[in-house]
């Protein structure tokens, strides 16, 4: 499936990583590393809640975690479009996502990069139960 504007058409030569490919409206930001999306499907909106995918953003009651949440904020905020790649959900149940924004001037942000970039978050490839007990799962910004 490919999404081009408001429609969606099968695409022949679809490779793996087209298939899960979706353009989005972000309903809310959560956190630094949740949101709250609608996906305009053929013939209904999906809601869904996603995960940024391979990073861990510092928890909303710390500093860090206010200002990883204004960064994604400011990413999604008047957007021209915004493009998800999802992936299976994890074990918590949320799809894991890629976020792509482009802006109103024309910039393309890889959002799950820019909070590495600002060092808003660290890089999570895999997740332990006892990680969810911890008070914080991230290293602050130097």
């Amino acid at each position: 499936m490919r999404c081009d504007g408001n429609r969606i058409t099968v695409v022949e030569e679809a490779k793996p990583s087209d298939l899960f490919t979706y353009r989005a409206t972000v309903r809310r930001v959560i956190d630094g590393d949740t949101l709250a999306v609608a996906v305009a499907l053929p013939h209904y909106v999906m809601d869904e809640k996603l995960r940024l995918r391979g990073i861990d953003a510092p928890e909303i009651d710390t500093s860090d975690g206010k200002a990883a949440k204004q960064l994604v904020e400011s990413l999604v905020r008047g957007a021209k479009s915004i493009t998800l790649r999802t992936t299976k959900p994890d074990k918590y149940d949320p799809y894991l996502a890629d976020v792509f924004v482009e802006t109103s001037s024309g910039d393309n942000v890889f959002v799950n990069n820019a909070l590495l970039e600002q060092r808003l978050a660290e890089r999570k490839d895999a997740w332990e139960s006892g990680d969810w007990e911890k008070q914080t799962l991230w290293k602050p910004r130097v």
